[in-house]
């Protein structure tokens, strides 16, 4: 547990709470702070909206007047909260409670923007708000880095909510913690007399805790080195479905003790640590969907500096944490003291602590969860919330925790007083993390039907993974046709390694077809892709005609510049671009493609910004094109986009019907947006009347306050159908595959890429985080088999994917597992 209020002003004057330097939307004078009410997160977000907090009523979000003013003709509620952003000054919300007293030592200068029912939104300089605790009380800091959604529901208290109650996975878990070892460990700790975080024992503790990650079998287990002190220590285990998606579960490990004095910290924070490496422990041998990252901090009890370093390096790297779960002292239970463990959060984690309770009530019925609040001091969880992550915390009573922490009494028996009661608040808290990291059961991984000039019929098929056997007459494809009757079509195997497909017939040219699939396990698990259906669907258009399909190597007639561009440097090019920390080496096009659309280009060896967008605008003009008998169109296109430093420019993309004297939004994307993006926009007959002088036109331009600015564009396609229109057959060609032996390995893995005819193959290995770590193909390969040796003697043991594409399309993933 934290200091108490007294002391934490004082020890931050010493260590300030780091302020994050990472910024990725612009908010430059032209921006506002808004409320937006009425709609979900990630819809907003998929909008281009710059979300970066909720709050009871929306989310508050920095846009532009632009964004402003098409929320408000959406009809969504919004509220403006700041006219325009200034920098030198930063946000914070007080998330109220009926226990409230006023925020203790609220700088003079603070300006209160927004009062609601459970929170107050406040605005203060950026110096005194460094200097301001991120953990104290309720309050939580808005920062200038996006929301993070996760891909998947993480509010559900079980993997299928309504089917069933708990996963048995968990519960096989839980039953697995037990009383004697939680407090053998403990008295372990508490054998190393004051864990200080600058002390030798404190030392001794965190080489003691790394080995017990070592012994259950964790490979990826690292100190965390942050300054002088004793270092956090940090154990990974990889997810399976979602690797980038992490869910965080800490506590400290470090003791102090007022006035100087033995501090063994039996219930501070042994209990807790305990609670870590026993979750570690018996969760090591189940497959979970999301990554889990077990972390033993030290430094907080100086002013929680352990965890708020790492927090900040986790922001400063972008890293996906959709929740951290904090531990801090679960083994006291007063003689008089109804027993309840309490959840402390604030408002942005309200998703996450109701997770908890339901997972609980759910695994642990026997221990009541109460909602808590402090009235002094905090824990790690709050350098969480001090840099915009969700995070709860589970604590033994609010209102009548041990009175012996920061003294020599805080040992077992006298402070760690209830092992019984420290048992459930384990495994609740054991549940709740891996509830929310979600048991690996079953997943699909397919690549969606594009247009296709085809009519059919068409091959759908997916890679099927199940941690039980698949039931085959779950493996279903469900299709229909301009919005028709669904057809179900049974799903087989296609003789590739945990492949099934199933066809689409011939359809009329023209149709709009829609689809999904579906699978189960043979115990009930299920699965769907896309995983919103049947809400959302596939879709795609048969006996399509390109009308305009330019993959940048060939001039079809573009014009790189029109009267009014003012740009003085970074104007449109038709070239290979050279790589720099903001643009790319490689076009989008696959081999031997090179050229794209690109504003100015540098030359090797140059900087970043050596010949970005400076000074105004550059234009990109389409050839006109026609459209004038299609029943449809669609148009899609690869885009990249910088715009760093200040971030308060936009990228436009605009069509118009009439040649080019009026134009209509596309799309306009606010900041930076790469690696490449794939824009894609269906029925344009929907916002434009279709003519015969159609034209796009991309805009970049510098005109705020000197961003770096890069765009580029490549593989556009326009498509169209019409009443006049026929389709062409074409067989489907033969698929690749890809072998991977020995598997596991150390440290050399042979991949056999079979070839059934000549292309363009591209092997791709990405670590359990979804970052490249080597390139072993990537060019022309004539029919056959090619064995391709990858050497990882110096990437660490851990779980890989070795990823195939040929001719641009993927076609192949394997899994990987480095053993060392």
């Amino acid at each position: 547990m934290r200091l108490s209020l007294s002391l934490i002003f004082g020890l931050l004057m010493l260590f300030p709470v780091a302020a994050s330097a990472h910024y990725t939307h612009g908010v430059g004078d032209a921006f506002a702070m808004v409320r937006i009410a009425g709609e979900e997160g990630p819809s907003l977000q998929n909008e281009g909206l710059f979300l970066v907090a909720e709050v009871p009523e929306g989310y508050l979000a920095f846009i532009d007047s632009h964004e402003l003013d098409h929320l408000r003709s959406a009809g969504l509620p919004v509220e403006v909260f700041v006219e325009s952003d200034d920098r030198s000054r930063e946000y914070l919300i007080f998330h109220e409670h009926e226990h409230d007293h006023p925020l203790a030592h609220e700088p003079a200068d603070a300006v209160l923007l927004h009062r609601g029912e459970t929170y107050r939104l406040l605005s203060v300089p950026a110096d005194t708000f460094e200097a301001l605790p991120s953990c104290v009380l309720e309050i939580q800091r808005v920062t200038r880095r996006p929301l993070s959604f996760p891909r998947r529901p993480w509010t559900e208290p079980a993997p299928q909510a309504g089917t069933r109650e708990a996963d048995p996975a968990i519960t096989a878990a839980l039953v697995d913690i037990t009383q004697q070892p939680l407090q053998d460990q403990v008295q372990h700790l508490q054998d190393y007399g004051t864990r200080h975080s600058e002390y030798s024992a404190g030392n001794q503790a965190s080489i003691w805790i790394r080995d017990k990650f070592l012994s259950f079998g964790y490979t990826d287990v690292t100190f965390h080195d942050y300054n002088s002190w004793n270092d956090n220590v940090v154990c990974v285990k990889p997810g399976s479905v979602f690797p980038d998606e992490v869910v965080v579960m800490g506590a400290h490990y470090d003791t102090i003790a007022y006035p100087a004095s033995d501090a063994p910290g039996a219930d501070d924070n042994a209990s807790g640590t305990v609670a870590v490496l026993e979750a570690a422990r018996v969760l090591k041998d189940i497959e979970f969907e999301r990554t889990i990252i077990f972390i033993a901090f030290s430094g907080e009890e100086a002013g929680l500096v352990g965890s708020d370093a790492w927090a900040a390096d986790a922001a400063q790297a972008d890293m996906n944490i959709i929740g951290m779960l904090n531990l801090d002292m679960i083994c006291y239970k007063a003689p008089s003291d109804t027993e309840d463990l309490d959840i402390i959060f604030n408002g942005s984690s309200q998703g996450f602590a109701d997770l908890a309770f339901a997972t609980i009530a759910t695994y642990v019925p026997e221990l009541a969860a109460v909602e808590g609040y402090l009235t002094g001091g905090s824990s790690d969880h709050a350098a969480f919330w001090g840099h915009g992550f969700r995070a709860i915390f589970m604590f033994e009573d609010s209102g009548n925790y041990s009175p012996y922490l920061h003294t020599a009494d805080d040992v077992i028996g006298v402070s760690a007083n209830d092992f019984p009661f420290m048992l459930k608040n384990v495994r609740a808290a054991t549940a709740s993390v891996a509830t929310l990291a979600r048991p690996f059961h079953l997943a699909i991984d397919h690549t969606a039907l594009g247009h296709s000039q085809d009519v059919g019929p068409f091959d759908v098929s997916a890679l099927i993974f199940a941690a039980e056997p698949l039931d085959p007459a779950s493996l279903e494809l469900n299709y229909r046709v301009n919005g028709g009757a669904t057809v179900t079509m049974p799903m087989t195997a296609t003789g590739q390694p945990d492949e099934y497909g199933a066809q689409i017939p011939v359809q009329a040219p023209g149709a709009g077809v829609e689809y999904y699939l579906t699978a189960a396990d043979q115990t009930g698990y299920t699965g769907s892709h896309p995983e919103t259906a049947p809400a959302d669907w596939h879709a795609f258009r048969v006996g399509v005609t390109p009308v305009l399909v330019d993959d940048g190597e060939s001039d079809l007639g573009w014009t790189l510049g029109v009267p009014g561009d003012n740009a003085t440097t970074g104007v449109w090019v038709r070239a290979d671009p050279v790589g720099t920390s903001y643009q790319p080496e490689d076009d989008h096009s696959p081999d031997p493609g090179t050229l794209c659309f690109v504003t100015g280009n540098a030359n090797p060896g140059d900087t970043a910004g050596a010949n970005d967008v400076d000074g105004g605008r550059t234009t990109l003009l389409s050839p006109v094109f026609d459209l004038s008998e299609s029943t449809w169109a669609g148009i899609s296109y690869w885009r990249w986009y910088t715009d760093e430093t200040n971030h308060d420019d936009d990228f436009f993309v605009e069509i118009s019907n009439d040649g080019g004297q009026n134009w209509s939004e596309l799309e306009t994307v606010t900041d930076s947006a790469y690696p490449w993006v794939k824009a894609n926009f269906d029925d344009i007959g929907s916002m434009i009347t279709l003519t015969n002088q159609m034209q796009l036109r991309f805009i970049a331009e510098d005109i705020g306050s000197g961003s770096l600015v890069e765009a580029l564009i490549d593989d556009l396609e326009i498509v169209a159908v019409g009443s006049d229109l026929t389709a062409v057959d074409a067989a489907p060609a033969a698929r690749a595959s890809l072998n991977a032996y020995p598997n596991p390995f150390n440290p050399r893995l042979t991949l056999t890429l079979s070839m059934p005819a000549a292309g363009n193959a591209r092997l791709k290995v990405f670590d359990a985080r979804g970052a490249e770590v080597a390139r072993l193909a990537d060019g022309a390969f004539p029919a056959g088999e090619h064995e391709l040796v990858w050497d990882a003697t110096s990437h660490a043991s851990g779980v890989y994917f070795a990823s195939l594409q040929v001719d641009g399309r993927p076609v192949a993933r394997e899994k990987l597992t480095l053993l060392k």
